[in-house]
């Protein structure tokens, strides 16, 4: 083992902080209008759409748990409580709609939305800024029908139906590739967190996953500090939220900035409880020479009204880390 996977593995031992102090009220109203608008939207989402409410309900669990007994949480505990139960019911509806209207889909990556599949962190760290790309280097490294091959091995639905945790050569090569940018990159921490839901224990999942999942949350950071500093780009924060919501979901606390959490929740509309196209203002028109990539074709669907199903799903799965 190399000193750098070690001391990887040793900072992400570090205890998560014990904390009673209550949520923020927006925090819980953007929830509640998050519930309020898969409500009305269910039938209508795609799979993408529901990823981030399942997400969601799993830090609403672990919420729950934690705060089970805490009479200074008895109130919000309550709320969380039938935001979850409206959530659980509506993931069900929603499943049962895509099942008979996108089986193809539905049929290869459903295993995702099942509970307990994606589990919140015991412990938290830090991302490490030594482990950051050549900015002059940095690239999309493949396309997303690619990571969703590789994906489909890691389920059981690949060559070898029914054979789980099958790591082809070229999904070893693109999955642990360095220098990706963008959603190259949040699909290889995609990749390594289907491995870890799934119980692979193949060695690269069981022994370097602490590493890569190190490294590719380093380089997440810095594409969102990237973003910031250029003033939230709209076609880069569908990105930026994916990037919270799977990083914050490894345990990664630096991703859980307040002034990220009152972005997020400004971008959704207070009415509908979704999130659409905002209008852009101070935003440096130079982000190209400095590698800030602008929108990746991804399956994206807009609804009747103009809310954005796969923005939302990221947008609402990166609230939940905030309920830590």
């Amino acid at each position: 083992m190399g000193p750098l996977l070690l001391t990887v593995i040793l900072a992400s031992l570090t205890p998560c902080p014990a904390t009673s102090e209550k949520l923020p009220d927006e925090l819980i109203s953007s929830l509640q209008n998050s519930a309020s608008y898969l409500e009305k939207a269910y039938k209508d989402l795609n799979l993408d759409g529901i990823v981030g409410f399942q997400f969601l309900k799993e830090w609403i669990n672990h919420a729950l748990k934690k705060w089970e007994k805490d009479p200074q949480m008895k109130s919000q505990w309550q709320q969380l409580a039938d935001i979850r139960s409206q959530v659980s019911s509506l993931i069900k509806k929603t499943m049962d709609v895509l099942k008979e209207t996108d089986s193809v889909y539905y049929e290869d990556f459903s295993t995702v939305i099942k509970d307990g599949f994606f589990k919140p962190p015991s412990s938290w760290t830090q991302t490490d800024p030594s482990l950051t790309y050549n900015q002059n280097s940095i690239r999309e490294c493949f396309e997303l029908v690619v990571s969703n091959e590789c994906i489909m091995h890691i389920l059981g639905k690949g060559e070898a139906p029914g054979t789980d945790c099958v790591i082809p050569p070229f999904c070893r090569s693109n999955m642990t590739l360095p220098d990706c940018r963008g959603y190259s990159l949040s699909h290889q921490m995609f990749y390594f967190m289907i491995a870890k839901g799934k119980g692979c224990t193949n060695h690269l999942f069981k022994v370097e996953t602490p590493f890569y999942t190190a490294r590719f949350c380093a380089n997440m950071m810095k594409f969102n500090l990237k973003v910031e500093d250029y003033g939230y780009p709209f076609e880069n924060l569908d990105l930026f939220m994916e990037n919270i919501m799977f990083c914050g979901l490894c345990g990664f606390s630096d991703f859980l900035k307040p002034k990220w959490l009152k972005k997020i929740i400004s971008w959704q509309d207070p009415d509908t409880g979704c999130f659409r196209k905002i209008k852009e203002s101070n935003v440096k028109s130079d982000r190209e020479k400095h590698h800030i990539p602008r929108r990746v074709k991804r399956r994206e669907k807009t609804l009747d009204d103009g809310c954005l199903c796969h923005m939302g799903s990221v947008a609402i799965g990166a609230l939940g880390p905030f309920l830590r």
